[in-house]
């Protein structure tokens, strides 16, 4: 908590030597539990780097057959020895999807859509496995009011689609780390699906307050959901039941993020706090001050070890020792 005097008091020991900043101009990052990072700038140009061996002063970059990354367009798989990413930009109608292996000189060709559908966003790729991307139609705009688009689930060990979600929009998503549930927030409700089995489990409202961010525990029994309106609430990811709710003092949050050991949920406000909450009673165990006033984007590396975050202004930080 913060005293009279402003100074933090927290229960993890964070200070300002935890916390430094390592790169400017950035516009989008990925990262990964064993430490890797793809650090994507304005300029379109990408470095991918090490944190487990890289210090507070130098990042270690690893060799890296580069192309020219799109931000929602790339990320790691689960395990982090997989980058997958797409093939163009948005406006490319006919991107495919690429993986990298460290060792591989040149990225491969994994999957191709239909003919008449084109390749939106890469989702993630879970236990090695499923590969969960969005699709829409071809001759949909980009970026469309309104546009739909679908959620497609391929198994990589024969390369085929085994499920399909048709005709979703979505403000917000998030996929278990088995890559079976998927949790999304709409203008018309919050949905959790069931990926594997094609359903919906439940539909929330969400008239007001609107959410603004999701995050699934990595044993993929919880879900948070963080509110516009300064609400933050746990729910339980096979039925929606709700587990927890708690209003927050401070400003919104802007993302959030659980510890791999789902201990602790890690999230960052408009205010310019990041917070740790305990799991089981949403209780505030950490409040430290970042330097920066609009922390924008979130993402946990190191097995939870080390925060990542990007401001709106392009300067990226690592938060270190939790």
């Amino acid at each position: 908590m913060a005293d009279e005097n402003g100074h933090i008091q927290n229960l993890t020991g964070l200070e300002e030597s935890n916390i430094s900043e390592i790169a400017t101009d950035v516009e989008g990052v990925a990262a990964a539990d064993n430490g890797k990072m793809v650090i994507l700038k304005k300029d379109f140009s990408s470095s991918l780097v090490d944190l487990s061996v890289s210090d507070a002063n130098k990042l270690v970059e690893v060799k890296f057959a580069s192309h020219r990354l799109q931000t929602v367009r790339f990320g790691f798989s689960d395990d982090g020895e997989q980058l997958f990413f797409l093939s163009g930009d948005e406006s490319d109608p006919d991107a495919v999807l690429l993986r990298w292996y460290g060792s591989a000189t040149k990225p491969e060709v994994v999957w191709k859509p239909a003919p008449q559908e084109s390749l939106r966003h890469y989702l993630g790729c879970f236990e090695s496995r499923w590969l969960v991307l969005e699709t829409q139609p071809r001759e949909q705009p980009n970026n469309a009011s309104g546009a739909k688009a679908d959620i497609v689930v391929v198994d990589l060990k024969n390369n085929r689609e085994i499920n399909r979600v048709s005709g979703l929009i979505s403000v917000y998503r998030a996929v278990s780390s088995d890559g079976r549930f998927l949790i999304r927030s709409a203008h018309d409700g919050i949905f959790f699906h069931d990926l594997r089995r094609g359903t919906v489990i439940a539909n929330l409202p969400n008239n007001k307050p609107t959410a603004n961010g999701i995050a699934i525990s990595a044993d993929d029994s919880k879900v948070a959901i963080a509110y516009s309106e300064r609400i933050l609430r746990i729910y339980r990811t096979s039925d929606a039941a709700l587990l927890r709710e708690v209003k927050l003092q401070g400003g919104a949050i802007s993302d959030l993020a659980w510890t791999s050991d789902g201990k602790t949920l890690v999230s960052i406000s408009f205010d310019g706090f990041l917070r740790c909450w305990s799991s089981e009673l949403l209780e505030l165990t950490t409040l430290f001050r970042l330097p920066t006033e609009d922390p924008d984007k979130l993402a946990l590396s190191e097995n939870g070890r080390s925060a990542i975050i990007l401001d709106r202004s392009g300067r990226l930080y690592r938060v270190q020792a939790y």
